[in-house]
């Protein structure tokens, strides 16, 4: 199960009716990203890796605190939160991937609101796994940490796990 931060994301997904589908781990898995050789990937139903390409629309995105990637079509998801069951997140927002190769990403995230360093995250993270940056437009629209702390307003929890920063919904 997945747990971060003593969040029990797959308890809560089973606990009834609530009005954002949440996604349990064996329906997360399937909108998990891989890097392999560079490229983005997700398994296809046999559970063989292939290139991810949204085929140039955009996918929403969230980055779990251990640094696992989700994406998928917003017409399967509706919200970010869906992935996570609510959970906090590392980042979210949108992305667009050719053939394997990321092009595009923002943190546009309304649930999450994500704060343009919880974004970097995810391009530290890619960059980490060998992905090629160089030619990824990026969108930043939220805020700096700097932005929201002069609001008064901190959203960063530290988990252990890699010291990665999430943002509860």
């Amino acid at each position: 199960m997945l747990k971060i931060g003593g969040y029990d994301a797959d308890q809560i997904a089973a606990a009834g009716p609530i009005p954002v589908p949440y996604l349990d781990a064996a329906a997360r898995a399937q909108y998990e990203v891989f890097v392999s050789q560079g490229m983005l990937c997700q398994k296809d139903g046999s559970g063989a890796l292939q290139p991810m390409d949204t085929q140039g629309q955009t996918y929403m995105y969230v980055m779990d605190g251990r640094g696992t990637l989700y994406a998928g079509d917003d017409m399967d998801l509706q919200h970010h939160s869906s992935f996570l069951s609510g959970a906090p997140v590392a980042a979210a927002g949108a992305i667009r991937v050719a053939s394997g190769q990321l092009n595009y990403l923002t943190d546009q995230s309304g649930h999450y609101a994500p704060s343009t360093d919880h974004t970097a995250q995810v391009l530290q993270k890619l960059r980490s796994l060998g992905v090629d940056l160089s030619q990824v437009q990026t969108d930043y629209r939220g805020m700096s940490r700097q932005q929201w702390a002069a609001r008064g307003t901190t959203f960063d929890r530290y988990y252990p796990v890699e010291g990665v920063r999430t943002k509860p919904y």
